[in-house]
């Protein structure tokens, strides 16, 4: 919601998703987390398919979801929405919405633990059709 491409000073709003699939794997302890810059803010609206929704550090800008005891065979969906409010700087960029993100899970037994590092979310969103013929640099 909001103008495509995004325009300065004025709020675009965009839904994040995390998935996690457990495999055949139980995983102990499973934390998520991203940093939103300071032009983003949590919309306050956020679903998850279990567990908690994500909690917002509002002075490390960090976003983090932590569930414990995913047994094996799940699929875990975590969606929040975002608004960004791209400043004078962004003109004619492509405009970060979520920093890296940085999954880590903790197992038991042999492989103790292992960390997944996704790049950050751009305006440049390469699933959303819509917005690419739209634009996805920051506009007037």
């Amino acid at each position: 919601r909001g103008p495509l491409p995004p325009a300065v000073g004025v709020v675009t709003k965009y839904w994040v998703h995390w998935r996690v699939a457990t495999g055949s794997r139980n995983i102990a302890l499973t934390v998520i987390g991203a940093d939103l810059p300071s032009y983003a803010e949590l919309s306050g609206k956020a679903s998850v398919s279990m567990g908690f929704v994500p909690e917002f550090d509002t002075v490390k800008r960090k976003i983090v979801w932590t569930e414990k005891n995913l047994l094996p065979g799940k699929v875990v969906d975590i969606y929040f929405e975002i608004a960004v409010t791209p400043e004078n700087i962004h003109l004619g960029n492509i405009l970060k919405l979520v920093g890296e993100t940085v999954a880590k899970f903790e197992f038991g037994g042999a492989e103790s633990s292992k960390t997944i590092t996704i790049p950050e979310l751009t305006s440049e969103i390469p699933q959303d059709l819509i917005g690419r013929e739209s634009g996805t640099r920051v506009m007037r």
